[in-house]
């Protein structure tokens, strides 16, 4: 696990998500007889992992440039994404969009921001930058059927923030103003986030009887029901490839928990990084192998190897993984289990109350930090996270200013 002071949270998320869909797809492709196989069956699956949006074929493409790969002219185009969509019960819907003058016009007129409230907002370092995120409850300004409408929620992310400032207690009311390429979020009497670029993403179910939404229901096109994004074909596993692609699978589900500031310092998350540090190399070595039988024995040989590097702090969860994956359970993997030494008593690392502020989060309910601080044992070499509650009694106030620079 990186270094605190370099730690991206945001695309540790990213990626973990990516590999959620796409372990089983990379197990197949490094899996092939021959290399013009695996070339094969790479180039489907690449393709069909751009074809979820722009977003995500900008970032292969980028991933693939740092690796040494020109990934642009292999991956088919994908449309832009529009502001809005029609469902399938054929209501429009809006989608996150760029914050905009017209945007900010749009969501003014829609919603009353001088009475909305803050209830969740949230800075944090990702790599040298600040982000923000924002969510606001708001009454419409539109009629909506009923009388039991609950508030629609405005999330906010502003990019490269440069200034935060906010107070629990001053949490009523936003303005919202695009000029001279900066984004400016004023919150209460005091509060703001200022930055380069953001975006909203608006949750209101009824969001179609808004102004902006009935000008979108007038150009969407219609809903068409298909079958987009069909796998490339699937092809089998061999049983130790399967037993090899679950873990790693499992793997990513766990590391996933970073997206809940809570769980950053969660100790599994550094062992999972530690452990699986170089997987992808080593699966496709795995892959290459010539002969079904070789194959199965390096990916056999590869989960004993994840296994051993995990050593005793993490035999509970390899435990868990490898009786999950795969049903039967194969005798190797119940032999492998049986062999995992005794559970020690963890150490319990004292409280950090001190350090780098690298994420302030509210909530009406609770409040997180994140603070980094020299590691106990590699000193100013390396620093660790550490989640760190707020305290009730103490109130919230964020002020950027008094954050160290990146």
């Amino acid at each position: 696990m990186a270094d605190a002071r370099r730690f991206d949270r945001l695309t540790v998320v990213d990626v973990s998500d990516v590999w959620d869909n796409n372990t089983f797809p990379l197990f197949q492709c490094a899996s092939a007889g021959t290399r013009w196989g695996r070339e094969r069956r790479a180039r489907a699956a690449l393709r069909w992992m751009a074809e979820l949006g722009a977003s995500r074929r900008a970032w292969m493409v980028e991933q693939g440039a740092s690796a040494g790969f020109a990934l642009d002219s292999l991956l088919d185009p994908v449309e832009t994404g529009r502001a809005f969509f029609r469902d399938s019960r054929g209501k429009v819907r809006p989608s996150r969009t760029a914050l905009t003058g017209e945007t900010v016009g749009a969501l003014a007129g829609d919603y009353d921001l001088r009475g909305a409230e803050v209830r969740q907002i949230m800075v944090e370092r990702v790599g040298t930058r600040l982000r923000a995120s924002l969510i606001l409850t708001a009454e419409r300004c539109y009629a909506v059927p009923g009388d039991s409408a609950s508030p629609a929620e405005l999330r906010f992310s502003v990019e490269d923030l440069v200034a935060g400032r906010f107070d629990a207690d001053d949490g009523t009311g936003a303005v919202l103003s695009c000029a001279n390429g900066e984004i400016s979020v004023r919150l209460g009497r005091r509060g703001l986030l200022l930055g380069g670029s953001g975006s909203v993403y608006i949750d209101d179910h009824s969001w179609h009887l808004s102004k902006a939404g009935r000008a979108a229901d007038a150009i969407a096109p219609p809903f068409v029901r298909s079958d987009a994004r069909p796998r490339p074909k699937r092809h089998a596993l061999g049983e130790s490839a399967q037993v090899a692609a679950g873990v790693v699978h499992w793997a990513m589900l766990s590391i996933r928990m970073v997206r809940f500031a809570q769980c950053v310092d969660h100790p599994l998350l550094r062992s999972l990084a530690r452990t699986f540090a170089g997987a992808g190399t080593a699966v496709v070595a795995a892959g290459a192998a010539f002969g079904a039988g070789r194959r199965e024995r390096r990916f056999r040989e590869l989960v004993v190897h994840w296994a051993g590097r995990g050593g005793p702090g993490l035999a509970p969860w390899f435990a868990e993984a490898l009786t999950t994956v795969r049903e039967p359970v194969p005798g190797w993997v119940e032999e492998l289990v049986g062999s995992f030494p005794p559970v020690a008593d963890q150490e319990v690392e004292p409280a950090v109350t001190a350090g780098e502020v690298r994420l302030a989060k509210f909530t009406a309910d609770a409040t997180v930090f994140h603070m980094a601080s020299p590691s106990a044992v590699e000193g100013d070499a390396a620093w660790d996270l550490h989640v760190v509650p707020g305290k009730a009694d103490e109130g919230f106030h964020l002020d950027t200013t008094t954050w160290a620079p990146g």
